[in-house]
């Protein structure tokens, strides 16, 4: 008898091995969806566009300052401005340098951890770069810098950006 079991045990194991993962989820009409495969994710909310946008030109450099920043920052760490320069474009990517100046007006050190989000002049996400996270001492105004890399044929569209602190 015990003997049986084992062997059902061992036919039936590879059964239950394979069995896929289970979702459920609710959509956007309130019903629930039980199935093999993954909800499907929300979309991006789109940049709202701007009537005077245009895509960025080689060598153009635009900049957003505080006033324009929604602020969500923490560990006391404020951004003061965001320069952006298209360095290259070519058929298959944008090269973008950036700049961005920030100030800790904290007595303790300050952190920081940032996005910085590519559209085109529909509002819709194109690419993004992250800033990592850096150590800011305190009372002190500093200035970060890198590229950002753009790929895919959209890519020399981008006309708008926005700067995510703390994501």
């Amino acid at each position: 008898m015990k003997l049986l079991a084992v062997l059902a045990l061992l036919i039936l194991l590879p059964i239950f091995a394979a069995a896929q993962d289970i979702h459920k989820w609710k959509d956007g009409n309130g019903q629930w969806n039980i199935t093999n495969t993954p909800p499907p994710l929300p979309p991006e909310d789109p940049l709202t566009p701007s009537p005077e946008c245009t895509p960025f030109h080689v060598g153009e450099i635009r900049r957003m300052d505080k006033s324009r920043l929604v602020p969500r920052t923490s560990h006391y760490v404020g951004v003061e401005s965001l320069d952006l320069k298209l360095a290259e474009v070519d058929t298959k990517a944008a090269r973008f340098d950036w700049l961005l100046s920030i100030k800790n007006d904290a007595t303790v050190d300050g952190k920081l951890l940032a996005k910085i989000r590519f559209y085109d002049c529909s509002g819709f996400l194109i690419g993004e770069s992250v800033v990592q996270w850096r150590r800011i001492p305190p009372k002190a105004a500093t200035q970060l810098g890198g590229r950002a890399t753009v790929s895919g044929g959209s890519a020399r569209r981008v006309g708008l950006f926005e700067l995510i602190v703390n994501p």
